[in-house]
């Protein structure tokens, strides 16, 4: 039947938690519950294999609604990805909540 065993691949590290820049405080504390949207926005990054090679995705989220409100991509996990997710975020919101 031509099968053959797909080898696990190795746990490859992706972020450096033993770094020196400042961690901030979480102040949700996993508080998730709202009574309206432009209360709290959750981020998050990610990466998604393409035929082209790695994209990270930058993502902003109201978190009442489960919108995702802003977003950007790019082939580099750099400051302005996320910058560019919070931008286009802060855009929308201003049309949410009119």
């Amino acid at each position: 039947m031509n099968q053959k065993a797909l080898a696990k691949r190795k746990f490859k590290v992706t972020a450096d938690s033993a770094h020196t820049k400042p961690v901030y405080e979480n102040i949700l504390n996993r508080d998730f519950k709202t009574t309206d949207v432009n209360q709290k926005w959750a981020g998050d990054i990610t990466y998604v294999a393409t035929e082209q090679g790695w994209l990270y995705v930058a993502v902003i989220i109201d978190l009442h609604s489960r919108d995702i409100i802003g977003w950007s991509m790019n082939d580099r996990m750099t400051k302005q990805l996320v910058c560019d997710a919070l931008l286009m975020a802060l855009f929308t919101a201003s049309f949410l909540k009119t």
